[in-house]
């Protein structure tokens, strides 16, 4: 059995098992899911897609920029008082092999670097759980909070247009913190014993890059501006009557930061990572 697949069952095992009746937790217990002033929401998945990190000096000509089949993680919560909500998201994607195009001196060269590697985000957010329904798992969350995020790059190998060549930074390791807010919907739609599930979401912020190592060396840079954008697109189904759901979908996610080196002020540079995963998720909402 792939690993993958592997480690998918051992998460659906480990999530059922603590949704069993003996715990009194069951949404159905006390009032329904929506149906009481406390809800707990906890999800977990696991994605496969493509992933990316980027390390531009002086944007176009020269430094590391690609994207590469990777694999990834989510673990969150949402906790709910009224309509008032407090969540937590983690997010993991590792690096792999990574790919680009590049343009020196007007030709065009394929780049590849053999490597490993990860970017991870942490989201600590409050905001509104509205438009919800007594028996129903549907809500739509607004929020807002922090976000901190780090990367790490290690490069075995570079090569050029099939041909070894020189990598000159072995390892990258960037971190940052600030900013995200966004919006994601979780509509049911009764068909029977189950109910078809649509989630989407969005999300937009600040969290520029605060560190910056290559070779284990820090760097001083002054940053310049910053993006964080996502957005999630999922299907599945729901059992409202235990509040348990299963979706699949794609989640993506680009994290950028422009900034100067101290030492030469004049140029601009790109630093960033993200990814773009089909995730399967599973979901369980209690009731207190």
């Amino acid at each position: 059995m792939k690993k993958g697949a592997k480690a998918g069952l051992i998460l659906a095992a480990v999530i059922l098992l603590v949704t069993q009746p003996a715990t009194g937790l069951f949404a159905y217990d006390r009032g329904g899911v929506n149906g009481t002033d406390t809800g707990l929401i906890l999800r977990g998945g696991l994605g496969t897609g493509q992933t990316m990190f980027g390390f531009v000096n002086d944007s176009s000509t020269s430094g590391d920029f690609g994207s590469g089949k990777g694999a990834g993680g989510l673990l969150g919560f949402l906790l709910n008082y009224h309509m008032f909500a407090f969540s937590a998201d983690y997010t993991r994607a590792n690096l792999n092999t990574l790919k680009w195009k590049q343009e020196v001196a007007g030709v065009s060269h394929d780049y590849e670097t053999e490597g490993s590697g990860y970017y991870w985000t942490l989201d600590a957010t409050f905001g509104i759980k509205a438009f919800t329904e007594r028996g129903d798992m549907g809500y739509t969350h607004f929020f807002v909070g922090g976000r901190f995020w780090h990367t790490v790059r290690e490069v075995d190998s570079t090569t050029v247009d099939g041909t070894p060549g020189l990598t000159l930074v072995n390892k990258y390791d960037l971190a940052g913190r600030g900013f995200v807010a966004g919006i994601r919907d979780f509509s049911t739609f009764p068909l029977g014993f189950f109910s078809l599930v649509l989630q989407s979401g969005i999300w937009v912020g600040q969290a520029p890059m605060t560190d910056l190592k290559t070779n284990g060396n820090g760097v001083s840079f002054t940053r310049d501006q910053s993006v964080v954008f996502g957005l999630e697109f999922a299907l599945g189904a729901a059992f409202e009557k235990i509040g348990l759901s299963a979706t699949a979908g794609l989640r993506m996610e680009v994290n950028a930061t422009s900034f100067k080196y101290d030492l030469l002020p004049g140029i601009t540079n790109v630093a960033g990572a993200g990814y773009a995963l089909f995730f399967v998720t599973l979901t369980k909402e209690f009731s207190f």
